[in-house]
This record gives C-alpha cells, sequence and structure tokens, in this order.
C-alpha cells in the first residue's frame, strides 16, 4: 500500500510500518464521490448542523480575539480575527 500527501509529509511515522511513503499514486480513478472534501464539507451535512458549526466557529473567533486584545503587540492579530468574525456573518452557500 502506499500513502502520501500533505498529512503524511507531516507525520510520516504514523503509516511507515504498514505504507510506502511517497510516490505517485493514480487516486482518482479510485475516489470515492460521497467522500468528505475539506473544500467542500460533508455531503450528508444539513442545514441546521451546517449553521451550528458556523456559529460555534464564530463564536470561538471571538474569544480567541478577546484573549489577542489584552496583549499590545498582538492587537493587531485581534482585529483582523473580528473581521473575519464578521466576513463569516455573510451569507454563504451551504453545501448541497
Amino acid at each position: 500500500m502506499r500513502a502520501g500527501g500533505p498529512a503524511v509529509s507531516l507525520m510520516p511515522e504514523m503509516l511507515a510500518d504498514v505504507a510506502e511513503l511517497g510516490g505517485e499514486v493514480d487516486a482518482l480513478p479510485r475516489h470515492n464521490p460521497m467522500a468528505t472534501f475539506t473544500t467542500r464539507g460533508c455531503v450528508r451535512q444539513d442545514e441546521r448542523l451546517w449553521q451550528q458549526v458556523l456559529s460555534d466557529t464564530r463564536n470561538r473567533l471571538g474569544q480567541i480575539a478577546t484573549r489577542l486584545a489584552q496583549y499590545e503587540e498582538l492587537q493587531p492579530y485581534a482585529v483582523r480575527v473580528r473581521e473575519i468574525v464578521e466576513e463569516m456573518r455573510q451569507p454563504i452557500a451551504v453545501p448541497a
């Protein structure tokens, strides 16, 4: 078996005993079209769950911004995190 990609390159020791690492693999013909993509999200998620994930993420980022703002040298990062939270409030297309 072969394994590769960004995650494997970060922690190759996790698969070193069970797979040949790196090299070329023609994976597209074997790809599952119902699989989860980080760019698309899970095809089985419903709207309510998706909105809850967004809400939880906004809340957590707000907490992070508050902590960053406590340190003068990190305040520019706090401002940017708050801007991201506001951008996340814009309507988005939920994956089908």
